[in-house]
């Protein structure tokens, strides 16, 4: 029993040194997070990249669930008070709020058409949700709306899947091999979406272990593989 609340109480101690590795992964709805949050985050294996990058992804989740647990109570006195209309700029639900909100953390939201995530019923034309979101495969999407709250599931597809086509370029010049550094990819980019995906993937390349890097080309190649086939 000692042994396993030590060996949980390092993966934290872990983590929080992953995080401070990765400083793309931080987002200012942390400094919302408890200490039992940490511990959740950490409860599971911190072995391969892909551990550490769905424990951060719960972390934030953390974060971000106890911002807009305030938020949505927020945007409902605003409306009232508002003829129930919907605000045109978060700062306008600042008075409405519980506690004041840094506004890095309102800088992150955005008001879209509720029409931009359809699974994701709340009511109403507008809602508020992240412009981004550092890890899209793990990251939920969330939503905030006239009537309630909720996540749509994950925030994007999948990294490898947007960078498809650079991957595709890189191996037609190179003989069919895949690069053994992400920074070789640069040349091959022809959107911004493409340049902040291998943005995030060159951060975490850094401190990937040899066996995740392989694996990340591994799975790149099979990518291509399948692709061509079609």
């Amino acid at each position: 029993m000692v042994a396993e609340a030590v060996s949980w109480k390092n993966r934290v101690n872990l983590l929080k040194q992953r995080l401070e590795q990765t400083p793309g992964a931080r987002i200012p709805e942390l400094q919302l997070v408890t200490e039992q949050d940490w511990l959740n985050a950490a409860k599971g294996d911190l072995k391969s990249e892909k551990d550490y990058r769905q424990a951060l992804a719960q972390l934030r989740s953390a974060g971000e669930s106890k911002f807009i647990s305030d938020l949505q109570p927020a945007l409902t006195k605003y409306m009232e008070a508002n003829n129930g209309q919907f605000p045109t700029d978060l700062t306008q639900l600042q008075p409405y709020l519980k506690t004041p909100v840094d506004p890095a953390i309102l800088d992150r939201w955005g008001i879209v058409p509720a029409s931009s995530i359809k699974s994701l019923g709340v009511g109403g034309d507008w809602i508020i949700t992240q412009r981004s979101a550092p890890d899209g495969e793990f990251d939920q999407r969330y939503g905030v709306g006239s009537f309630g709250y909720g996540s749509s599931g994950p925030f994007t597809q999948k990294p490898v899947d947007t960078l498809t086509p650079v991957l595709q370029s890189f191996a037609s010049a190179n003989n069919g091999q895949m690069p053994s550094d992400p920074a070789q990819l640069v040349p091959y980019l022809t959107t911004q979406e493409q340049r902040t995906e291998l943005d995030k993937i060159g951060q975490r390349f850094k401190i990937m272990s040899p066996d995740d890097r392989n694996k990340m080309w591994a799975e790149a190649q099979k990518l291509i593989t399948d692709q061509g086939s079609k």
